[in-house]
């Protein structure tokens, strides 16, 4: 069965509190162990802040699968959804994804500003009920459906077992690592630039323009890879505003898909398709998308990650797309495989 993965958003990362706008940010990272039916280990809860977010990853392991999230976070416990002997509300909770259909992997991002955090001066403790349905396949073809819980501190000592987890939100106020807002612009296109970057626990290898050793690139980006399994649908953040994994503004997704067929002679070839989804309210101004044997694109034998250069572009009379787009193409299958996902990007308000 083919696993895939939803980033789902509670509010746009562009409003509310963000690193820009606080004085102090909060940080903070925690694991959870996601446990079916009580004591199965059916996979792990990832939870971080970023640009004024709480973001929690639920991750599917061994034969688990998700099929619907329910998820409250918080700073006061007696605020969740709950009945008067403190057993939790679960269809009350005010995140809810349903129809996941056997993912593997779903991010749920939440903005701090709406759970009552929004300037840090002292650490700060925030609570989360995660809660998810889940399912695996048995031995004669049928499913098995359980409840699952981040692991953590029960919320009743008898009856429902749900738990409640709780992490630490560490006050920043820059003096220590100061956000970096000296990066250049790029060097051509339309709007905003974004480019596409995997999700929190992919294993893909990501390498950023401006720290190569080897080249002396100008403009910030990521090239992904070397991609080896051509059987699997790869998910991106569309991020822009920095190349730094810590900042930028989400505001969209893309998708790729791959596989192996053969040229009109016959030759092995790799067929792909990078799908843009947009985030309101931006819309796509250009695209561009890099896929090849080596880490960057290479003209009259130098690397260059100039988007002029990029050999798949959106024809300039798409521009505009506010939903999806598709660019899709065929390169020579080699046995290293890179990607570079960029967009120009419109919908960004000006001071």
């Amino acid at each position: 069965m083919r696993k895939w993965t939803v980033v789902w958003v509670a509010a746009l990362i562009l409003g509310g509190f963000s690193q820009a706008q606080a004085q102090c940010v909060a940080e903070g990272y925690e694991t959870f162990d996601l446990l079916a039916g009580k004591t199965e280990f059916a996979g792990l809860a990832y939870l971080r802040v970023e640009t004024g977010n709480l973001v929690l990853a639920f991750h599917a392991e061994e034969e688990w699968e998700l099929m619907t999230i329910q998820l409250w976070a918080g700073t006061d416990k007696a605020a969740m959804p709950q009945t008067k002997k403190g057993n939790p509300k679960v269809g009350k909770f005010p995140y809810k994804i349903r129809d996941l259909n056997g993912a593997d992997m779903c991010e749920v991002w939440v903005p701090l500003d709406t759970i009552g955090v929004t300037e840090l001066v002292d650490d700060t403790t925030c609570f989360i009920a995660a809660h998810a349905v889940m399912r695996k396949e048995l031995k004669n073809g049928r499913y098995e459906y359980q409840g699952a819980w981040g692991d953590g501190e029960r919320m009743v000592p008898r009856g429902n077992w749900a738990t409640l987890s709780a992490t630490v939100l560490t006050a920043n106020c820059g003096e220590d690592d100061p956000v970096d807002e000296t990066l250049p612009p790029p060097s051509a296109g339309l709007g905003e630039p974004a480019f596409g970057q995997p999700l929190f626990f992919s294993p893909l290898p990501i390498y950023c323009f401006v720290d190569d050793p080897v080249y002396d690139f100008q403009d910030w980006g990521w090239s992904m890879g070397p991609i080896t399994d051509f059987g699997v649908i790869y998910s991106f953040n569309l991020n822009a505003g920095g190349s730094d994994c810590s900042s930028g503004d989400w505001v969209g997704s893309a998708y790729l898909t791959m596989r192996q067929e053969t040229d009109s002679s016959g030759a092995p070839v790799l067929a792909w398709t990078v799908e843009y989804e947009m985030n309101s309210p931006y819309t796509l101004l250009e695209a561009q998308v890099y896929i090849g044997a080596d880490k960057y694109p290479v003209v009259d034998g130098n690397a260059t990650v100039s988007p002029a250069d990029y050999p798949y572009q959106m024809p300039a009379e798409d521009s505009g797309v506010e939903d999806a787009y598709t660019l899709s193409g065929t390169t020579a299958l080699s046995e290293d495989v890179y990607i570079i996902i960029r967009a120009g990007i419109g919908g960004f308000s000006t001071p």
